[in-house]
């Protein structure tokens, strides 16, 4: 699915970016933050947080190509 969305990125480039948006996450829901992300509604909590990860895989290209 990501690669009919981001054409042009290999493969590899897309586990990256896939592992680091996990990790984003990871980091939200362990650190102090992640008890307010609990409490918030649903609609809030996706409001903040696809921006942040549509940014991750969608990315800018890489320099120096």
């Amino acid at each position: 699915m990501l690669t009919a969305n981001l054409p042009g990125v290999e493969e590899r480039e897309l586990i990256f970016r896939t592992r680091c948006a996990a990790g984003m996450l990871n980091w939200l829901v362990l650190s102090p933050i992640g008890t307010e992300l609990a409490a918030m509604p649903t609609e809030q909590i996706e409001r903040q947080l696809i921006p942040v990860v549509a940014g991750a895989f969608h990315g800018y290209p890489a320099v120096g190509r």
